[in-house]
């Protein structure tokens, strides 16, 4: 199963938008045990920005790049960074697999 949302995202938005994140929603993150068995695809800003109604912050891309990185990282979670055009995102995220 793919899912594009987790509770990762709500602390990253959290943050970035109310500047912190609430400790319940930070506690729950921590303790969830099936965690380490999930493994994230991050997506590089190396696309041309589309906006809809629910995307935001065409112009800090990279930031948020790197938050979510450095949040991965900070909770030692595996990922893989995605890169390239859709067809190429698609077929290196199914080869992981």
């Amino acid at each position: 199963m793919i899912c594009d949302t987790d509770l990762l995202v709500v602390i990253v938005w959290s943050e970035v938008r109310f500047g912190q994140c609430h400790p319940w929603i930070l506690e729950t993150f921590a303790r969830r045990i099936d965690q380490r068995d999930r493994h994230y695809l991050l997506c590089d800003c190396d696309i041309p920005w589309q906006p809809d109604p629910l995307r935001e912050s065409a112009d800090s891309r990279p930031e948020l790049f790197e938050l979510y990185r450095q949040k991965l990282d900070y909770y030692e979670l595996p990922y893989t960074v995605i890169t390239g055009d859709r067809e190429t995102r698609l077929a290196r995220a199914l080869a992981l697999f």
